[in-house]
């Protein structure tokens, strides 16, 4: 089993980000440790058109949930959003006829379609597969060297 969470930008607009890391961190902690045979996937937030503060609180949250998380629980995957719509060149994530916080049609079909990838590959190994299936050869784990 897997199962894909996110954060949504929007309680980080009323949550400080080290208070909100703290209390998905408890939440995820107490989930992987509690279902040690099902692999937890966290998309990081993205940012926003409604200001640096906001986008500051972002990478602070992505950042804590990385580093506190998901580099000691071994069933717990960070999966880098940000990353993935970089590497295909997408670079209008945020959806301008919205609020400032919606992403674009485009963005949401190339994250959704790597989650799907990274699902695979979680799964993949989980069923400890020798090899990884054909789509996903050349395949990498989204992850930004500077996070």
């Amino acid at each position: 089993k897997a199962v894909v969470s996110t954060q949504s930008t929007g309680d980080l607009m009323h949550t400080p980000p080290h208070v909100l890391a703290d209390r998905v961190l408890g939440r995820l902690a107490v989930l992987c440790e509690d279902n040690p045979g099902t692999d937890f996937i966290f998309n990081s937030i993205l940012h926003t058109n409604l200001g640096a503060w906001l986008n500051n609180a972002v990478d602070t949250f992505n950042q804590i949930v990385y580093y506190k998380l998901s580099l000691g629980q071994r069933n717990l995957l960070f999966f880098d959003s940000h990353d993935i719509l970089m590497k295909w060149g997408c670079r209008d994530v945020v959806d301008p006829a919205g609020d400032g916080i919606m992403i674009t049609q485009q963005a949401k079909n190339i994250v959704t379609k790597e989650l799907s990838n990274a699902l695979r590959y979680v799964l993949s190994r989980r069923r400890g597969d020798k090899a990884l299936p054909a789509a996903l050869r050349g395949w990498t784990w989204p992850l930004r060297e500077d996070l």
